[in-house]
This record gives C-alpha cells, structure tokens and sequence, in this order.
C-alpha cells in the first residue's frame, strides 16, 4: 500500500485482482504524486514497487464520471510490465521512423505508409494491452 492509505483512497485498500470506482482527484492524486510506469491517454499504470503489484487507473472522460481503478495479480502485474517493455520498443521504432523522415524536402509514398505503418503498430499494441488488463483478460498480445 503506499503512504496515501492515511489519505483513505478507495485504491488503497484494494486486493489483488479487485477494482473500485475513484473520483478524478483520486485519479490526478495518482497520476500527479507517483511515477507512473506507463500511461496511454486517460489510463496509466502505477507500479507499487520492486517485485509489487500493478495498479491500472483509468479516467473515463465521458462526464459519466466512471473512473476506475484495477490493482492487478502478480500475473497481470507481470504482463502490464512486459506490455510497457513491448510498448517501449515499438515507440522507439515509431520516434526513429518519424525522425528518419524529417527534415526532408519530399518524403516518397512509401515512406510516408512504412512511418503510419510504425506509429499504427505502437498505438494498436498499446490499445491492446490497456484493454487487456482493465478487463483482466488473458494478455497473449501483451507477451514478449
């Protein structure tokens, strides 16, 4: 549990496995007072430390003001921090195409669907990954 358990967040009191409705200033508390592992959008996940749990918080910004939190099992928590490694590798691919092709008077056709073809595959894994783990599916896409 981290130190904001005195503040009496709903997240901290969470078992592996659960999920609890947050309020957005639960939420901005989160994403402001740690360091989030990873964030996609209005999702992030927070890592409780060194051989800990995951946590997934994610902002519904709707207006219908469902807000959740997910603190994962150690299984999940293991894909979460393999799925930001993947991520990791398939955003670096997408910075150094895009950087690639700048700075250039034209940028053939080709290059312009292999940059779109790199920034879709980092965003469509990331996307893939987020919903796996809010769900607590089976993560297969987020492996490796």
């Amino acid at each position: 549990m981290s130190a904001a358990g005195a503040a009496g967040w709903p997240s901290d009191g969470l078992a592996p496995g659960a999920r609890c409705r947050i309020s957005e200033a639960e939420w901005f508390h989160f994403l402001e007072r740690g360091e989030p592992l990873h964030q996609w959008g209005p999702a992030f996940l927070l890592d409780e430390g060194r051989g800990a749990l995951v946590r997934l918080y994610a902002r519904d910004d709707s207006g219908a003001g469902r807000h959740v939190c997910v603190r994962l099992d150690a299984a999940a928590s293991d894909v979460a921090r393999r799925g930001v490694i993947r991520l990791e590798v398939l955003s670096r691919r997408a910075a150094d195409a895009i950087t690639r092709l700048q700075g250039r008077p034209s940028t053939s056709l080709r290059e312009m669907e292999e940059q779109d073809a790199t920034s879709r595959r980092f965003t469509d894994a990331a996307e893939v990954l987020y919903r796996q783990l809010i769900r607590d599916e089976p993560a297969s896409g987020a492996r490796g």
